[in-house]
């Protein structure tokens, strides 16, 4: 079972809580034009490993891409995929993509609105959150080698505390819901 999504790191500083010595100010410089990184990942269930594409925007064809990735990743072992309804995994080449690869990818459709059922969500808030965090990269070339760094160590090895935190325990409930 892969849990995909997809998300945007800004170039704009991601902002979290942080800790300083009191009265003193954590100044975080943001670049004058704001830029999106798009990404596209799954989360193996089973194995919590995560595959990954930095893509060029969110849409069809680079979802696409990231589903050719994947199907060659996984070659010929049959896989359930955990998609949301967003357009481009609905559209119409997509569709036709899945269809021609038979029985190796069978889909189950998030309901409308419940990112919570999405456990990739939880790799993204740690991307976010934890890694990119309070940063000012300056341009998308050096955010780009930053996000390939943190899927290196996210991806180094299934049995770090970070991917079994990343398990929430409503997706576990997904087939009732789905």
């Amino acid at each position: 079972m892969l849990f995909l999504d997809e998300s945007e790191i800004h170039l704009h500083p991601h902002l979290v809580r942080a800790w300083m010595p009191r009265g003193e100010r954590l100044e975080i410089p943001a670049p004058g034009t704001n830029r999106k990184v798009p990404i596209y990942g799954a989360l193996n269930y089973r194995t919590n490993r995560v595959s990954y594409r930095i893509g060029s925007g969110k849409n069809a064809t680079n979802f696409l891409a990231f589903l050719a990735q994947l199907a060659q990743e996984y070659q010929g072992r049959p896989c359930v995929l955990v998609l949301d309804n967003a357009s481009y995994h609905t559209a119409a080449i997509v569709r036709s993509y899945l269809a021609e690869l038979g029985s190796t990818f069978e889909v189950i459709w998030l309901p409308p609105y419940s990112p919570e059922l999405n456990d990739i969500e939880r790799i993204w808030k740690y991307v976010k959150g934890a890694s990119l965090a309070n940063y000012d990269f300056g341009q998308t070339a050096t955010l780009r080698e930053a996000i390939v760094e943190v899927f290196l160590n996210v991806t180094a090895t299934t049995e770090t505390d970070l991917t079994l935190r990343v398990r929430d325990p409503l997706s576990k409930h997904l087939g009732r819901v789905a």
